[in-house]
């Protein structure tokens, strides 16, 4: 018996000596982590469906997950200008045209900004010592985020991310893992700025190419070797008061009779109408909260969403196109044409309950229903009735 307990002491001596080492050669690598900088890819701009070099943004201060059609963008927090990402949300830049590479349509000129977007704060914590917080603002100068570069990274809006296969000196004779804090960009401006900013990753092309959802779509003319853009607002977000249990999208005029609810419509949470929709935003009395609307080519999933559906939408008269509720009513200002919509009718929460409309051009086939499963009976999958019933 001592004889059997000296031998799987030697086993389990040799097997840590064995894993250690495995275990800081997988880690150098990042095998343990989810996400990936992308030094291996040109990071590019998509820009009406062609690619643009977006120099002097890098690759290697850009990072991903590493599965996914549509990732998010995470950007190196230290020693890099966010203020680029930016300008390439607020479609502040031009393109030049480029010919030396098929792989690229042109480059993005950034321009000079009239104000920058993030402003270092130095904040003095005794006599000697201080700290540099560092604040983001939105357009209208409001705060949207202050990064304290002491604190911990909470892994959602801050992430410590691992440059695989590379090391750096620790000043001590030393070296380690190149692990650096990096900013999930797609999270922020989503949230705060209503835009979505994701990465597509082509192996093939070596491209990590930055796609713009909804925010602007940008018609693109060659004209003395520069591609000129013109912007059209694709997102909208309106502070809505909502009561009675109703939110309406619609393109005609009111109608009574279209606002009736069956026990059918009060069991499945909306009426569908042939350019008029009441949804049921699920909490009792009048409240306010952000209905945040776009138009896309592709719908994007909001993970803070509690309730998912599909529906079609006829735009039946763009110059009556209104979002409302018994108390409050706004224009919706997207370039919505006459024809048919799929339209994603999400309920989300995070701090509070907001409300998300997404348009997508996606032809007459669009069968309404519910696209997961929720708390109130959706079945994902499950057809929605039509009409009053």
């Amino acid at each position: 018996m001592k004889g059997r307990r000296v031998l799987w002491g030697v086993i389990i001596l040799v097997a840590a000596t064995l894993l250690i080492p495995g275990y800081f050669i997988a880690r150098t690598y990042g095998l343990f982590q989810n996400e990936v900088v992308l030094t291996k890819y040109q990071l590019a701009v998509d820009v009406d469906g062609e690619q643009v070099d977006a120099w002097p943004l890098l690759a290697g201060f850009a990072a991903t997950d590493k599965q996914g059609e549509l990732r998010p963008l995470y950007y190196r927090l230290e020693g890099s200008d966010l203020n680029m990402l930016y300008q390439l949300a607020y479609g502040q830049f031009e393109v030049e045209a480029l010919e030396d590479n098929p792989f690229l349509a042109g480059r993005v000129q950034y321009g000079h900004l009239e104000s920058d977007y993030i402003e270092t704060r130095k904040e003095y914590v005794n006599a000697k010592e201080y700290r540099q917080d560092m604040i983001f603002y939105n357009d209208r100068k409001e705060p949207i985020f202050t990064y304290d570069p002491d604190a911990k990274a909470d892994g959602d809006m801050v992430k410590e991310i691992i440059t695989a296969g590379m090391t750096r000196s620790n000043g001590r004779g030393g070296s380690g893992v190149v692990e650096d804090k990096y900013l999930n960009v797609t999270r922020l401006f989503e949230e705060k700025l209503g835009i979505s900013m994701r990465v597509q990753v082509d192996k093939d092309r070596r491209l990590a190419t930055i796609h713009m959802e909804g925010l602007n779509r940008m018609q693109i003319s060659k004209k003395r070797g520069a591609i000129h853009m013109q912007h059209t607002k694709m997102t909208q977000e309106v502070d809505l008061t909502i009561s009675h249990h109703q939110i309406q999208v619609r393109s005609r005029d009111f109608d009574e009779d279209l606002c009736q609810w069956g026990e059918t419509n009060i069991k499945q949470g909306v009426v569908i109408h042939p350019g008029y929709l009441t949804f049921d935003p699920i909490p009792d009395d009048a409240f306010g909260a952000w209905v945040k609307l776009a138009l896309k080519e592709a719908f994007i999933e909001d993970p803070n969403a509690q309730r998912r559906m599909v529906v079609p939408f006829d735009v039946l008269d763009p110059g009556k196109l209104e979002l409302l509720s018994v108390m409050s009513d706004a224009v919706i200002e997207l370039p919505l044409q006459k024809g048919r919509y799929a339209l994603y009718f999400e309920i989300c929460e995070d701090e509070e309950v907001y409300y998300r409309f997404t348009f997508v051009h996606e032809g007459e086939g669009i069968h309404a229903r519910y696209l997961m499963d929720d708390e109130w009976g959706g079945k994902a999958g499950e057809a929605l009735s039509l009409g009053y019933c």
